[in-house]
């Protein structure tokens, strides 16, 4: 979130001059929203149900988890806990299909959490971002904590809004996350340290990364990558089922420069100049745009507070909305939509209100999940003001919850997952869902290649979001998954034939005959995934050059993917454009 992300041109003092007791109930508040048309907003939760909202995620069962932060930079502050048992991390319910929780479980609490930032609920186990800590819980069927372990240490930023974010499950089996320039010194469980570069006091001087970064792993903490670096405080990630990585970015506190990415593996986007310095201190831009080796934002998006951030893929929402991007922000008081576009070997987007605070100058937005229905739950942290380690509640007691699904739309009971039958495993990978679609991707990755059957259904099934996450399993699965990847290849679908590619690549095909068919594509996104797979690689220099020959002297996104592909063979003469 970003009074979490401490991005914001507004003035906490003078904030809460005017607006210590400006705070509306929640039935008032929620009634004066404004909600794009044919859009439903309804109050599901509040106060003293649950307190100041990090994060929440919606679980198989329709079931909402949410984060508390009721002692927001108390320790930093020298200051009393509001809260001296500890924020909590609890579970909300509607049991009667009211549209109203009805139950709260509290699943844990701990003075050692201290506003947690992120929450992913995959099986039975429960992922919790609380720097210096990525902690995991393992869980019976009735929520009893079975173990508590910490997975991965070492993210800078206890008790800070840049530190370690929320966990995603992406449709490569990976599991994603993101830290803000806080920065990491961690090693994973395979033995690979990584490490910033970076001028957080919790990181130490040496080789490595810059500033913020995205990351992925296996879900047991082992092969921890780096795919992005560059970022001041990026929220949260956010995937798309053709495996594209997005996320926001906060700027340089009020400087209208708070930003949405698309992350190219291997990107860098800019943050810290050449030397690690700033924009202030080199005189550059504020991302460094201009700069050759810089990735280019997708949309400038002007002063604000950029929290979580999902891909729609559901389909109880209208078509508008199926497979864009819904994001919080906190410090415009909304949640937006971002229609995207191709754009050259990228995209281009533009801005679309789907909810906005209206009157109440407390709302704040801090996240979006998807639930099994498609409805989109919104969690408010409920406070004057965001940014610069403040909190203007005086107590930190306030908080809700929405839920946002077509006008008229009532809550039914959510059906218990099956994942015995081919048509409950079809069902459930086709969820909008995240907890949902783990569930179906495990199970069937379980079965091996006895899954190939069902799998090579799903592919050839007219639905995209079910073709391209059957692939993803599918991929790897002897010959069925070799032919498949060939077909997608061919398929007239330029992101099927991106795709392709990804999942040659993860199933180590060898990509440089994998991809001399495709040097040619049509489709400049196609030849930039050709161009970003070839970094680290062998032999790159024909491939390389063929690319560069096609470049238009004006797509940034494609000139950066040639320099990401290039990257540690510059001297190569056969690599020089």
């Amino acid at each position: 979130m970003t009074r979490l992300a401490a991005g914001s041109c507004l003035v906490i003092p003078v904030l809460l001059a005017v607006a210590l007791h400006g705070q509306q109930p929640a039935p008032q508040s929620v009634a004066a929203f404004k909600t794009a048309p044919g859009l439903e907003v309804k109050l599901w939760a509040s106060e003293p149900m649950l307190t100041n909202p990090t994060d929440l995620t919606v679980d198989e069962r329709g079931r909402v988890w949410v984060l508390e932060g009721q002692n927001y930079r108390r320790t930093q502050r020298n200051l009393p806990d509001f809260r001296p048992q500890g924020d909590r991390i609890v579970i909300l319910e509607d049991t009667d299909q009211d549209g109203t929780a009805d139950n709260v479980k509290v699943f844990d609490q701990s003075p050692q959490l201290r506003v947690p930032l992120g929450i992913a609920v995959l099986g039975d186990k429960v992922y919790v971002s609380q720097a210096p800590d990525l902690i995991v819980y393992t869980k019976d069927a009735d929520d009893k904590i079975v173990k508590k372990e910490v997975l991965l240490t070492g993210f800078g930023g206890p008790d800070h809004d840049h530190g370690l974010h929320a966990v995603v499950f992406g449709p490569d089996g990976k599991y994603y996350f993101n830290q803000g320039n806080t920065g990491f010194d961690l090693t994973d469980k395979s033995g690979k340290h990584l490490q910033t570069q970076g001028t957080g006091a919790a990181v130490r001087p040496g080789p490595g990364y810059y500033e913020g970064a995205v990351l992925r792993m296996n879900g047991d903490g082992t092969n921890v990558e780096v795919i992005g670096q560059n970022f001041r405080n990026p929220y949260e990630v956010a995937l798309d089922s053709f495996g594209n990585v997005f996320q926001t970015d906060n700027d340089d506190d009020g400087n209208a420069w708070t930003r949405l990415l698309y992350n190219m593996e291997g990107g860098n986007y800019g943050f810290r100049g050449p030397m690690n310095r700033t924009w202030l201190e080199d005189r550059g831009t504020h991302w460094h745009n201009e700069l050759p080796g810089v990735s280019p934002n997708l949309l400038r998006l002007g002063a604000g507070s950029p929290c979580g951030l999902v891909v729609y893929e559901g389909s109880l929402l209208p078509a508008p909305y199926r497979g864009q991007l819904l994001h919080a922000e906190a410090g415009k008081r909304i949640v937006l939509m971002y229609p995207l576009k191709d754009d050259g070997a990228g995209f281009s987007a533009t801005m679309q209100d789907v909810v906005n605070g209206g009157q109440d100058t407390w709302a704040r937005p801090t996240d979006v999940a998807v639930a099994p229905d498609g409805a989109v739950f919104i969690s408010d942290w409920y406070d004057p003001g965001v940014g610069g380690h403040q909190m203007g509640d005086p107590e930190g007691a306030r908080g809700r919850i929405y839920r946002l699904a077509p006008a008229g739309n009532k809550p039914k009971a959510t059906p218990k997952v099956d994942l015995a039958s081919p048509a409950g495993l079809t069902a459930a990978l086709g969820s909008p869902n995240q907890s949902t679609q783990f569930l179906a991707h495990m199970a069937i990755a379980t079965q091996g290649p006895a899954a190939a059957t069902m799998l090579k259904g799903l592919w050839h099934q007219s639905d995209p979001v079910i073709r391209a996450r059957a692939l993803w399993l599918l991929g790897g699965l002897g010959a069925d998954g070799t032919a498949a990847i060939q077909e997608a290849l061919r398929d007239k679908d330029a992101r099927f034939r991106v795709l392709g590619l990804r999942v040659a690549r993860q199933s180590g095909a060898n990509m440089l005959a994998i991809s001399k068919p495709l040097l040619r594509d049509t489709s400049p996104q196609v030849r930039r995934e050709i161009a970003v797979s070839l970094h680290g690689g062998k032999k790159i220099a024909e491939i390389w050059t063929a690319l560069a020959q096609q470049h238009d002297g004006k797509d940034r996104w494609y000139l950066e993917a040639l320099g990401i592909g290039a990257y540690g063979r510059e001297e190569d003469p056969s690599t020089r454009g």
